[in-house]
């Protein structure tokens, strides 16, 4: 029987750094909370019982925290996160050092940025590029960081972001877009989050899609620039240009642009077909989640028809998942597509989380993977890691996409010229094929 354990508990070991998950609602009158997560942000509908250590995510050097957090406004309102209900609901994500802890806010003591560089004996720009996360031009060694970090605790110096923000002219947050929280891989958005925590910038994340057309934060100014990921609306897009403000987009259906970053579907084709002929499978199926509206799932199906055609294999049969959902009815209809064509050697999954039911479909219908059919599946998320047998899959760099995203934006944001580049897919081979 094919397994794909899930637990709500997480497998990450500690971090340097904690993140503080926010959840601020514009509807007043429920109670606040707030809830403390690991540095890696997990989905919060399921979680994997396997280890990642098979994936390819480390951050670059140089990986920081910022110490600044500030509190929500007395008005709103903090929910622990939840994939269910998002619509307006805008997720702030900070680093919290564990050097300090400290909260941004008033300074009951009175204690400014002068007082604390007088104290450590340095220099204002020293200082304030230790506290606000972002040194620039400015280098100091970490023990200067771990005494102005204790200095400041010592004095209760809390810097207040708010203020700063005002001088500066700017909100001093990033706004993450996208349709659902599942199109933004754990790894991605933790490399997102760190990389603006250097930039002394936190993360706000809206959710944008049919029932939600009006994202608030297109409607109003409370970021300075945006990060779209993933099966975006050309409605939404549009929106974002008319804000006039920078915006990153990330595999989306917005292809060309130097602020486009694209993910090589193509190239990812072809690694799954050499993949499959050197296995001696000649017979491939491609099972869509049927987005066809979206830019990646057409490239992956005609990617596979071309690189099929090239080798004179037999025709690519296709199947689309017709509820959009990996649900009864999709399982119903895969096990029918599976019987209708015994030929089949081989699948390509357009989505990781379509494993589980193709799993059961193919043993319903007497099919065993690997041995009669083998399996390649895309993004390379937990599911193929968590599932049994272990699905080999194709998967993009997750932490490069995050840091690179942030990088562009903040030269965008800075009035410099970008381009962005087309990420290549690399095979985890695992059991499945």
């Amino acid at each position: 029987m094919y397994m794909v354990p899930f637990s709500m508990g997480s497998s990450r070991t500690s971090r340097e750094s904690e993140s503080t998950v926010r959840l601020i609602s514009g509807r007043p009158g429920r109670t606040s909370r707030i809830q403390k997560l690991p540095s890696e942000i997990h989905h919060a509908a399921w979680k994997p019982a396997a280890r990642h250590s098979d994936w390819s995510s480390s951050a670059p050097t140089g990986a920081g925290s910022s110490t600044a957090r500030r509190q929500a406004p007395a008005n709103k309102n903090i929910y622990f996160f939840s994939s269910q209900d998002l619509n307006f609901r805008i997720l702030i994500l900070s680093l919290e050092s564990e050097q300090g802890g400290m909260r941004m806010g008033g300074n009951k003591n009175g204690t400014k940025l002068t007082d604390l560089a007088k104290a450590c004996g340095l220099s204002l720009r020293v200082v304030n590029a230790v506290m606000t996360g972002y040194s620039g031009s400015v280098r100091y060694s970490p023990g200067t960081k771990d005494k102005v970090l204790e200095t400041a605790k010592r004095l209760g110096y809390r810097p207040n972001r708010f203020a700063r923000n005002l001088q500066n002219g700017c909100c001093g947050t990033i706004a993450v877009l996208a349709e659902n929280f599942f199109d933004i891989n754990e790894i991605t958005m933790d490399s997102i989050i760190r990389a603006s925590s250097q930039r002394s910038k936190m993360i706000l994340y809206e959710r944008v899609g049919a029932d939600n057309p009006n994202p608030r934060c297109l409607l109003e100014r409370i970021s300075d620039g945006f990060i779209a990921i993933g099966q975006i609306s050309e409605q939404v897009m549009e929106k974002i240009d008319r804000t006039g403000s920078p915006c990153i987009f990330v595999n989306t259906n917005r292809r060309k642009g130097a602020n486009c970053m694209n993910f090589d579907e193509r190239g990812a084709m072809k690694l799954a077909v050499d993949r499959f002929v050197s296995l001696g499978r000649e017979r491939i199926a491609f099972i869509g989640n049927g987005r066809t509206d979206h830019y990646f799932e057409k490239a992956r199906h005609m990617g596979l028809e071309a690189e099929i055609k090239k080798r004179g294999l037999a025709k690519l049969k296709i199947f689309e998942n017709p509820s959009l959902h990996p649900d009864n009815e999709f399982r119903k209809q895969l096990s029918s597509f599976l019987i209708g064509n015994p030929e089949i050697d081989s699948v390509l999954l357009s989505m990781d989380f379509m494993a589980p039911v193709f799993y059961d479909a193919a043993e319903k219908t007497g099919r065993s993977i690997p041995s009669d059919i083998a399996a390649i599946s895309v993004n390379n998320s937990e599911f193929s890691i968590a599932s049994r047998p272990s699905l080999t899959s194709l998967g993009i760099n997750r932490a490069e996409v995050g840091w690179t995203a942030v990088e562009k934006l903040m030269s965008l944001m800075e009035g410099k010229e970008v381009s962005c580049p087309t990420l290549k897919y690399s095979l985890f081979p695992r059991n499945s094929a």
